[in-house]
């Protein structure tokens, strides 16, 4: 894919945790940076090795630089202006995690998304419960949470993505981001349905749609 061929960045010290895109209308990244807070209060996170990455704009009424130095983490967070699709692609793919925020919708899936997967990044996903959490389950190497669970729900979240980025895991299969490797799984299917006239086994299609062939009859139940 378009992620997978570019080289990634130099590496860092820090753990990264990279939000790539626009922050707009209820989509903030509030919830984790009071998570990161309560973390760092804790001694969960070290200030010192942990840093959250917001590359783009920020068009929402908070003032979120101001709100992490009253919470006493303002240079944990970096805040980074929009930069082109190659650096973005880039940067997720050098990122130690991935955070998606996906508020405001259960049944779109954002293009992003299917960066994140192909990036083979563990993935922090803020979204309602829906297609988007669930892709982010199905993947195997994210974390999905409601954003209005309550700080210590997505303080968990968070540490869990953080464990998972330090140890060893597979990477997303590809046809959950690979559209290549999606309709040739879509035609498999269709062949078999051609030359079996019966139903054929469910494949799972990306935003989390079961795509399953039928036959005439049933199609008219």
């Amino acid at each position: 894919t378009e992620v997978q061929a570019l080289p990634p960045l130099a590496p860092r010290d820090e753990f990264v945790l990279l939000h790539a895109g626009t922050f707009y209308g209820p989509r903030s990244p509030m919830p984790v940076i009071e998570a990161m807070a309560r973390a760092v209060h804790r001694g969960a996170l070290d200030p010192d090795r942990f840093r959250l990455r917001l590359l783009g704009r920020i068009d929402i009424s908070v003032d979120v630089p101001a709100e992490c130095r009253k919470l006493g983490i303002g240079h944990m967070v970096e805040f980074v202006p929009r930069v082109t699709r190659a650096e973005s692609l880039r940067e997720m793919k050098s990122a130690s995690a991935l955070l998606l925020v996906q508020i405001g919708t259960t049944v779109s899936v954002p293009a992003k998304a299917y960066e994140y997967l192909a990036a083979g990044r563990p993935v922090l996903a803020l979204s309602e419960e829906g297609e988007t959490s669930a892709l982010v389950r199905a993947s195997g190497i994210g974390v999905a949470i409601r954003p209005d669970q309550p700080v210590e729900e997505v303080e968990a979240a968070l540490l869990e993505v953080v464990a998972r980025a330090g140890r060893s895991f597979s990477p997303a299969p590809a046809e959950l981001y690979d559209g290549r490797v999606h309709a040739a799984t879509t035609a498999r299917t269709l062949l078999h349905f051609a030359h079996h006239g019966r139903k054929a086994p469910v494949v799972f299609t990306p935003p989390l749609v079961a795509v399953q062939a039928t036959t005439p009859e049933e199609s008219r139940r």
